[in-house]
């Protein structure tokens, strides 16, 4: 072959990479916006959750996503029943009909950004559809909190890698924190602390299937003066199938939730220590048409309260042939009223 030959198919090649990979990164990256979008849509169907705000910018090589939801304040409410009066014959004040209601705490907020990679080679690092690096924010006030908690390193790292079939997997990592919780009334403050975490995820093209496996090293709160609670070895798998096209939360499969060790230790406060070891919990929803059964397994083999080992023990049971939209439609109801529980006053 002559060298003019080589030289044009030189530029040949040269003219169809030039001109076919601009057009491969934006169809890859317009798959990843319809794909965002897809996860979008999960997340505004959630009933305790709301997207206030959703920003997508896609170019040519690159993208940029911001999305900004709203947790209700209410759903982080731990329940205050009344205390009783010490004198049940002495008279309370009356209730003001018109006094005004206590106002409600604002919701709770968080902004997810991810710097978006379009393929086929993102970032000049692999080879797919493409790949995506997420970080979470909140408002000053908590980040700095959460600043403190994880040493001043991000307190998730969430990367994304999307294949040419439409799917994909993911990776959340925590690393180690410490968080101290001021205690009322008393010198000494708890201390809450943790290893980490990691999460993997494989999903199929728009979310029909997905495999979750995590793990947690060890967590522990511990009060000086008080008990000390420890829990180590968590390990968790999910798989999922989705059962009808228009629901995006309803899916069928299997759970398994799984603890090396609990301890508790009452310390000065006294009484006897408890531990449980080998603890499992286990879930299988299967699906027949639009009906599910739950099945629920959850056991230790060793439940020991100060010198008395009453393990192995174990409690089953399980709920047969129900209507799987119905028992969404439940859920959603019941959350509703959870998180709105204003609702109720009334009935």
């Amino acid at each position: 072959m002559s060298q003019n030959k080589v030289t044009v198919a030189a530029a040949a090649v040269a003219a169809v990479i030039a001109v076919g990979y601009p057009a491969a990164s934006w169809y890859l990256g317009k798959q990843i916006e319809a794909t965002h979008a897809e996860i979008d849509a999960k997340i505004a169907a959630i009933p305790y959750l709301k997207l206030v705000r959703h920003d997508y910018q896609r170019g040519l090589f690159s993208a940029d996503e911001a999305i900004t939801i709203e947790i209700p304040s209410s759903l982080f409410r731990m329940p205050t029943p009344q205390e009783p009066p010490a004198d049940p014959s002495a008279a309370q004040p009356e209730a003001r009909p018109d006094a005004p209601p206590a106002a409600p705490l604002p919701p709770f907020r968080l902004t997810m950004r991810t710097a978006i990679q379009h393929g086929p080679l993102p970032g000049f690092k692999t080879f797919g559809a493409g790949s995506a690096s997420t970080v979470i924010e909140f408002d000053e006030a908590i980040q700095k909190k959460i600043a403190e908690a994880f040493g001043g390193k991000p307190a998730l790292d969430i990367q994304t890698f999307y294949n040419f079939q439409g799917g994909g997997h993911g990776t959340l990592k925590s690393p180690p924190f410490k968080i101290i919780i001021p205690s009322e009334g008393k010198a000494s403050q708890a201390i809450f602390s943790g290893d980490g975490l990691e999460m993997n995820v494989e999903f199929t093209r728009h979310m029909q299937q997905y495999l979750m496996r995590g793990s947690a090293p060890r967590f522990e709160l511990i009060e000086p003066s008080g008990p000390r609670i420890a829990m180590t070895g968590l390990r968790m798998e999910s798989s999922q199938q989705r059962m009808f096209e228009d629901d995006p939360l309803l899916y069928s499969g299997s759970q398994q939730i799984t603890l090396a060790e609990i301890s508790v230790d009452p310390g000065q406060e006294g009484g006897p220590k408890i531990g449980l070891k080998e603890i499992k919990y286990d879930v299988q929803v299967p699906a027949a048409g639009e009906f599910v059964d739950v099945i629920a397994r959850m056991g230790a083999t060793t439940v020991q309260v100060g010198e008395q080992n009453y393990g192995p023990a174990n409690y089953d049971f399980s709920l047969k042939h129900l209507h799987a939209r119905k028992l969404m439609a439940i859920n959603r109801s019941l959350m509703a009223l959870y998180i709105k529980p204003e609702l109720l006053q009334d009935q």
